[in-house]
Parts: structure tokens; C-alpha cells; sequence
């Protein structure tokens, strides 16, 4: 009455998961998102969800593919990708979850000011990144070693050991040909080692982007703990979206590097007939040889797209040189 079992028997997954499944923000409201089929591809195709939380949903969006985009999303925002294999019949492999991705800020209206008073140290302002280092907020109570605030009670500082600390900026959209203004005070220690540079960048990371102008501090420049403005101009290819970025680097020997009050603006185009008034010079009479000062009574040197001309006659005016 006994029985002897021969050989074995392996159990088979009917409907397989997907695998790798990736989603990447492209705009504050859409991604791209895709997977990888598994071995036997699902004969109804996949569902999929991109939600805020980690924990797949009860159901998906059916998908024949394995790759396409979405929108509708909020902008400075973590989100997963969840896919599942939809084999037909009620049949549904287990859900694949992507890693976090998260969507980039709204660009930042024009003309924009931080001063850093309005945020929890040791955090950021909403928007702003950190590339490498220890950039962070503080306060004038937090140390003896930096130049404290410029306005206010707190700031944004970087500390000494660093190599290629970027702190980037919120983003902006900007209209090709037109010319903007990044604009910051900054502030040392009395020592020197401190290496600073300007970047811009169509994302906020350090990938590709441009150096603007020259270092506002180099190494071998002893700092000191009064504030100093900084102005850098950009005049952008295309329009589109941009950051700005500081980039730290330092020896050992220095303490801190401050910064407070960063500003953007859009200079303003030169438009319509210029009115620059009378010319205003520093005397009324002068001797062969001499030399007078002129001024224009309206000031147009904060436009853009403008050149003056003058002409010197003991006449009427019958021409002018550029």
C-alpha cells in the first residue's frame, strides 16, 4: 500500500514582474518614466502609478509599452514610479518601485532678493541646493570665526577643506539676447586659501555648466570680514531656465566664507528716443588746454543697448562721434 515519489517538480510564476523601473522629472510637472519587460512579456500589457508614497497602489494606468511620460505633477515634489505586469483574467504580477525622484521648483518671478532671515538654520531656502560640502545657514551668535550678517541675523557660509562646493541658486526663466544681473555680498576671515567662482547653468548642477567671469577671491588674497558686492552678467543663447551657482574651494587653513543678500534682475532694454537732457559740464569757461568734465542730466547707464556720442565745436553742433 505505499507509494514512492520519483524525480522532482518546480512551481512557475505565471505573470513576472517588470524590472528596473526609473522615473526622471523633465519639467516642475512632467517625467519620463519606463521599465524593463520581463522574460515573458504580460499578454495584457502593464499598469502603472507614479504617487507620492512609496507603498504601490491598489491600481494602475494600463500601458502597452514600456516607456512614456506623464504630467499633472507638483512642482518640488517626491515621487515613485510603481508597475506591475497585467497577464489578463484578474492575473497581475507584484508591483516593481522605482527610486524617489523629484520634480525642480517653478522658476522664481524677476526681480528676486534672499537675505536668509526667513529660514530654520541650519536649512536652505526652498529651492536653493547643495552640491558637495557643508554650506548651511546660520546666525551672527554661531561663531566668532566669520563676518556674520550683512543685513539682518542670519546668512548662508561655507567652511574651510572644501573641493568644488556648489550652492545653486532658484531657477529663472530668461528670454534669449536680454542681459540679467546675479548679485551678491560676500565676506571672509582675515585669512587666506579661499578660491571662489560664479557658474550658470539650464539645470541646478554643476554638469556642464558656464563659468562666469573671474574668481571674486583667489587663494592667495587675505580676506577680510567686511562685505564685499559682487555683480555678474548673463546674456542668455535661448530662452529657458536658469540657476546660478557659487563654487567654493579651500585649503585647511581658513575658517569661513560668508554670504548674505543675493539678488537677480532683468536689466531693461533701451526703447523709444533716449531724453538725456542738458550736459552738465564742471565749468563754464576754460582756457586752451584745459580740460572740463561732462555729465549727462539723465542718467541712462543701468539700460542696456545704448551708446552716447558727443561732439566738441565752438559752434553749432554738425556732427557727433560715437
Amino acid at each position: 500500500n505505499g507509494y514512492t515519489a520519483t524525480g522532482s517538480f518546480q512551481t512557475t510564476i505565471t505573470c513576472q514582474a517588470p524590472t528596473s523601473p526609473t522615473g526622471s522629472a523633465t519639467t516642475a510637472t512632467t517625467a519620463n518614466i519606463s521599465w524593463t519587460a520581463p522574460g515573458i512579456p504580460p499578454s495584457n500589457g502593464y499598469q502603472y502609478a507614479v504617487t507620492t508614497s512609496a507603498t504601490p497602489p491598489g491600481s494602475g494606468t494600463p500601458f502597452a509599452g514600456t516607456s512614456t511620460s506623464v504630467s499633472g505633477l507638483t512642482a518640488n515634489t517626491t515621487y515613485y514610479l510603481h508597475v506591475r505586469s497585467d497577464c489578463g483574467a484578474g492575473d497581475y504580477s507584484s508591483w516593481a518601485t522605482s527610486a524617489a525622484f523629484t520634480t525642480p521648483c517653478n522658476p522664481s518671478s524677476l526681480p528676486w532678493t534672499e537675505n536668509f532671515d526667513g529660514v530654520t538654520i541650519p536649512a536652505f531656502p526652498s529651492c536653493w541646493k547643495k552640491e558637495n560640502g557643508d554650506w548651511g545657514t546660520t546666525n551672527n551668535s554661531s561663531s566668532s570665526f566669520d563676518a556674520d550678517a550683512r543685513s539682518g541675523t542670519q546668512f548662508l557660509r561655507d567652511a574651510y577643506s572644501a573641493t568644488n562646493e556648489y550652492m545653486w541658486t532658484p531657477g529663472f526663466t530668461m528670454t534669449a539676447g536680454n542681459t540679467y544681473e546675479f548679485k551678491f555680498w560676500w565676506a571672509g576671515d582675515n585669512y587666506s586659501g579661499w578660491t571662489g567662482d560664479v557658474f550658470v547653468n539650464s539645470a541646478q548642477n554643476s554638469s556642464g555648466a558656464t563659468q562666469l567671469g573671474t574668481s571674486f577671491v583667489t587663494s592667495g588674497t587675505t580676506t577680510t570680514k567686511t562685505y564685499v558686492q559682487e555683480t555678474y552678467s548673463f546674456t542668455p543663447g535661448t530662452t529657458g531656465d536658469y540657476y546660478f551657482a557659487i563654487r567654493v574651494n579651500a585649503t585647511g587653513v581658513p575658517w569661513y566664507l560668508s554670504f548674505d543678500d543675493f539678488e537677480v534682475v532683468e536689466l531693461p532694454l533701451c526703447s523709444g528716443t533716449p531724453a538725456p537732457g542738458n550736459t552738465n559740464a564742471s565749468s563754464t569757461t576754460i582756457c586752451s588746454g584745459g580740460t572740463a568734465n561732462l555729465s549727462l542730466q539723465n542718467d541712462y547707464s543701468g539700460f542696456i543697448g545704448i551708446t552716447y556720442q558727443w561732439y566738441n565745436s565752438s559752434g553749432a553742433i554738425g556732427g557727433a562721434t560715437s
